[in-house]
């Protein structure tokens, strides 16, 4: 997963989802409710890992990364803070929608004042490879 980072996005880090659209025009905005064509490629010891530390199963862990790669195709991002909640609330509406309930917003996320807070986010957020 480290590999895919570096060669997609050029970060020398592991993640838990990376997303490629594969749209001949990504940029371009479908109409709500239009396929979307896209490769997903989830760490699976990722998900095991944080599932275990957020005390949530990892099929949830997983429906999560599901979620963020193709929020991120139909224009999501989480780049800044107001993004990356925006983005969130949504996953967690969603899985709430079908029964699962909220999963990211359960995770402990340490104050904005931290030293830590950013790398802390950026480690439970996912690199998606599409803006």
């Amino acid at each position: 997963m480290k590999r895919l980072h570096v060669d997609s996005l050029g970060i020398s880090t592991t993640t838990d989802v990376l997303t490629f659209d594969l749209r001949d025009n990504p940029q371009k905005k479908d109409a709500e409710g239009a396929p979307v064509e896209l490769d997903t490629v989830i760490c699976v010891d990722e998900a095991r890992r944080r599932a275990a530390e957020f005390h949530h199963p990892l099929q949830h862990e997983l429906l999560l990364y599901c979620l963020h790669s193709l929020l991120h195709v139909q224009g999501y991002n989480d780049t800044t803070r107001a993004q990356s909640d925006r983005m969130h609330a949504r996953e967690d509406e969603l899985l709430t929608a079908i029964g699962v309930g909220p999963v990211f917003s359960k995770s402990p996320i340490p104050n904005l004042k931290s030293p830590n807070r950013k790398s802390k986010l950026k480690n439970r957020k996912s690199a998606g490879g599409v803006p």
